[in-house]
């Protein structure tokens, strides 16, 4: 039983190190952020980094949550 606890305090760990990664990211990035081949330079780019890294963080946070089995 002690094993199944540590390889889940592990996982949880890991979900919460991406979850804080990702938000400082989002920080870091959302000003910077653009890719040259759209058309629009600035607003695409930035909506889709910030959908995209939202839901990583979002989903790593649940896990975290069903994981920990607190609400």
């Amino acid at each position: 039983m002690s094993i199944v606890n540590s390889s889940k305090g592990g996982v949880t760990e890991v979900f919460a190190t991406v979850t804080k990664w990702s938000i400082y990211i989002l920080f870091l990035f959302i000003p910077l952020f653009f890719l040259p081949w759209t058309s629009s330079v600035l607003e695409l780019n930035k909506q889709l980094l910030l959908v995209v890294l939202t839901i990583v963080a979002l989903t790593a946070w649940l896990g975290q949550m069903v994981l920990t089995k607190r609400f």
